[in-house]
This record gives structure tokens, sequence and C-alpha cells, in this order.
């Protein structure tokens, strides 16, 4: 593996990672301070994330492409949007 591959994907893992711990703070939050079936939003929101990432891996390796670019994107939109839900929950993130 080039350098730059594995590079890329310690990028994605990273930012992945972080969209992750996001998503679960937003979670808790949500199944804490609301009633339960308002969480499946965010649970929604995470499917789509994954369905998303998976989707572009897939491309990439049927297309025979060796970059992660798209991936990588797609892990930035659901980095940020989990950031944003992070934002708007942190009230209930901090107050537990």
């Amino acid at each position: 593996m080039s350098r730059s591959a594995a590079s890329s994907w310690a990028v994605l893992l990273i930012v992945g990672l972080l969209a992750a711990l996001l998503w679960f703070m937003d979670n808790e939050a949500l199944l804490r301070s609301t009633r339960p079936e308002t969480a499946w939003i965010t649970v929604g929101f995470m499917w789509i994330e994954i369905g998303a990432l998976m989707a572009a891996l897939i491309r990439r390796f049927r297309r025979h492409r060796h970059g992660l670019g798209l991936a990588i994107g797609i892990a930035c939109v659901a980095l940020v949007l989990n950031a944003v839900g992070a934002w708007l929950l942190a009230p209930a993130i901090v107050l537990g």
C-alpha cells in the first residue's frame, strides 16, 4: 500500500470515528431529554450516513479506483451534520 493510500484510509478512519462519537453523544442526549420516539430521527440519519459511505466504497471498488475522495467527503459531511446536532443538543449533553 502506498503512503498516500495509507494516509487516505487514516483520514477516513479518523473522520468516521469522530462522526460516530458525536452521533453517540447526540443519540444519548436525545434519549435522556426527550421521548424515545424522537431518537429515531438520529438513528435514521446514522443509517443514511452509513449507507452513503458504504455506497461510496462499493462504487470505488467496482470502478477499480484507488482514491477515497468521495468516501472522505461523505464522512466529513456526516461529521458536520453530527457536530451541528451536538451543538443543538449541547445543553442536554452538558447537563446529563
